[in-house]
């Protein structure tokens, strides 16, 4: 709580932000890449893969693949 006073003390409350906009930039980039990622499933596999309990269809088609 200490440094807290002190920054707002001495630098003021606007420079508690700093850093700000780098951060709300990064959470973009990361929403769009999952986006992203949702757009090439469609294109690819002609649906969304989704996780869940079972096994996706994409996995068990590999699973089918895969020597033994």
């Amino acid at each position: 709580m200490d440094a807290f006073s002190q920054i707002l003390k001495n630098e003021g409350a606007k420079s508690l932000f700093k850093g700000v906009g780098a951060n709300i930039l990064g959470a973009v980039a990361g929403a769009g890449i999952l986006n992203g990622y949702g757009k090439v499933q469609m294109i690819v596999f002609g649906k969304k893969y989704r996780s869940g309990g079972g096994k996706s269809e994409l996995c068990l088609y590999l699973i089918h693949l895969s020597p033994v």
